[in-house]
């Protein structure tokens, strides 16, 4: 992403260029004139492809899936080669691993095992880990006031609150609705995180229309 300048005392950016980056071709169908999106496999250099010295923020975001393991450090070098002095990265990546606090999940569970069928598919070429060894592999390639941050991200509908409800919900309907669930979840489990759906569409509190996205 390109900008111009910063408003002074705010921080609202005036942009001239973004470019978006993906595997698929993207379909947007309002995509304002300074979006350009590309497709590209982040396995392959950036380098020779997108100037160097050039991007004041680079914002990468739940690749962990398509990068595999043995690109990451070349990954992170490439984007710094990118970023213009004084330049920002920023990294989001799920640790993809579902965790109980009342202790109920059980190897049983559905939800456990699309964890650990998605998990152990992911670790064939790829580190579903990653995103706890990114502040470490940033400070090695080279960027300087690393900062990293972690968030618990609800599953399900028994959260307590709206917020954390509708994060959950969401978040079991995209399993749901995953081209994985078909091989890591055991088919009798689907019906169950249906119901999901349901009680997401019906709870009078919770806003009826699933977001486009949501990162916590």
């Amino acid at each position: 992403m390109e900008s111009t300048r910063t408003l002074s005392g705010t921080l609202t950016l005036l942009l001239t260029k973004v470019t978006a980056i993906d595997i698929f071709p993207a379909d947007l169908p309002d995509a304002p004139d300074n979006l350009a999106c590309e497709v590209w496999d982040l396995n392959e250099t950036l380098s020779s492809t997108y100037p160097s010295n050039y991007y004041d923020l680079i914002h990468s975001r739940c690749v962990a899936p398509g990068i595999k393991k043995d690109r990451w450090r070349s990954y992170l070098r490439d984007l710094k080669r990118l970023l213009r002095a004084g330049g920002w990265v920023q990294l989001v990546e799920y640790y993809y691993i579902i965790q109980s606090d009342s202790g109920q999940l059980t190897a049983e569970h559905a939800l456990q095992q699309w964890s650990d069928g998605y998990r152990a598919a992911m670790e064939q070429d790829r580190d579903p880990r990653v995103g706890r060894h990114l502040a470490n592999m940033l400070t090695t390639a080279g960027y300087t006031e690393v900062q990293e941050r972690s968030y618990r991200v609800p599953l399900g509908v028994w959260p307590v609150g709206e917020r954390k409800f509708f994060i959950g919900s969401w978040s079991c309907c995209w399993i749901v609705e995953s081209p994985f669930v078909v091989v890591s979840i055991a088919q009798s489990a689907v019906p169950m995180l249906g119901d999901v759906e349901h009680v997401y569409r019906t709870r009078g509190s919770v806003p009826l229309d699933k977001p486009t996205c949501y990162h916590a």
